[in-house]
């Protein structure tokens, strides 16, 4: 009878040892980060899909994403096995004015995507892509009809949004960018003095990003004087 019970509980433990690994297996085939989603600038009038990937530890040298009608919609392979591969990606489609055309290019649903690293290890993810934007937020400093602003200290302010799960502000241009992310409970941000240049023009941008990953861009231009 102990012979049997024995049996049986290493039998279990067997069991259980291979349900782990067979586990932790599964959690360490999954991407770092995959992402789809929209951005749309409601200044332009123009719309884009963008697709993200991240490895953490390996580079890639096969990724494929397919779409949820099960069309490949990005297909990357690098010829040479013996380089050390691509770790993180950012792709970004045409800019339509029309938006249908994007939407029927990107379908809603769920995205599949499937990769292989230098090793040979096997990777997978998958991310839901949604049509709903966001509500654009409102700049409310400086406002849209100052041309000249100071290069000291610049103020940016803006409306707060209720669906809103962070925003991103962007001061740009040819030669320079200034990014900043911020959770949606912020509505302020200085430019400190030294990063802005005189008697130069520059593009403000303003973010609002919702849950479904989905974001909605307000630009306006300025100028500074000092």
């Amino acid at each position: 009878m102990k012979v049997k019970s024995l049996y049986v509980i290493g039998t279990l433990l067997f069991f259980n040892a291979l349900c782990y690994a067979q586990n932790s297996q599964y959690k360490a085939l999954l991407f770092s980060y995959v992402n789809i989603h929209l951005e749309k600038n409601v200044t332009d009038g123009d719309v884009e899909a963008v697709i993200e990937i991240r490895v953490d530890d390996h580079g890639l040298t096969k990724l494929t994403v397919v779409s949820p009608s099960g069309k490949t919609i990005l297909d990357f392979e690098s010829p040479d096995k013996a380089i050390m591969g691509i770790r993180q990606f950012r792709f970004e489609s045409p800019e339509p004015k029309n938006e249908e055309s994007l939407k029927s290019a990107y379908p809603e649903g769920k995205y599949t995507f499937s990769g292989e690293t230098t090793s040979g290890k096997k990777l997978s993810g998958t991310s839901s892509l949604s049509h709903i934007f966001p509500k654009a937020g409102k700049i409310t400093q400086p406002s849209l009809n100052t041309k000249n602003l100071s290069t000291s200290n610049l103020k940016i302010s803006w409306g707060s949004e209720k669906d809103a799960v962070s925003f991103t502000v962007y001061v740009e241009n040819d030669d320079f960018n200034f990014t900043a992310t911020l959770p949606s409970s912020k509505t302020m941000l200085i430019i400190p003095e030294g990063y802005l240049e005189a008697k130069t023009l520059y593009m403000l941008g303003l973010g609002t990003q919702s849950k479904n990953g989905n974001i909605s861009f307000v630009e306006m231009e300025f100028k500074t004087t000092d």
